[in-house]
């Protein structure tokens, strides 16, 4: 997804790397991967980081490597994107307030959704309804059917 988004960023990350192709990194979880990260000193760090579509995107953008350095095919320089930039940070502000945005919206639902008169009667469920009629069918479909 991250290379069909970003065609021009893959591009100039594989360039900047002496890359012929992007290499995917090493998955921890579903979630997060392996990257490494060059420090002052020229050494690497092992990080483990987000490996969503936005995680990818900021890998590349910072130009972590997504192998061990060892096993890269080409030796290369330290990229000039890996230098913290202004920009970096304005996309980093740009993704916060995109998160802020859907946390205050997600809040406001919840508090719709408390305010709805009719609560499930069984234990343990907390859906709520605006009419009585939707409260009785859920309870119909997704309680009583699973006493069967």
């Amino acid at each position: 997804m991250t290379i069909q988004s970003f065609p021009s960023l893959v591009e100039s990350y594989k360039k900047d790397l002496g890359l012929s192709k992007l290499i995917a990194p090493e998955y921890v979880s579903p979630d997060t991967a392996v990257f490494y990260k060059r420090k002052s000193t020229g050494d690497y760090e092992r990080i483990v980081a987000p490996c969503g579509v936005q995680g990818l995107f900021t890998a590349m953008l910072k130009g972590w490597l997504m192998v061990a350095p060892d096993k890269v095919e080409t030796p290369f320089e330290t990229p000039a994107s890996s230098a913290l930039s202004e920009s970096d940070s304005q996309v980093d502000a740009a993704v916060a307030k995109r998160e802020l945005a859907n946390a205050l919206e997600q809040r406001e639902m919840r508090e719709e959704i408390k305010e709805r008169p009719y609560g499930c009667p069984v234990s343990g469920c907390r859906k709520r309804f605006n009419k009585k009629s939707g409260m009785l069918r859920h309870k119909t479909v997704m309680h009583d059917s699973k006493d069967k």
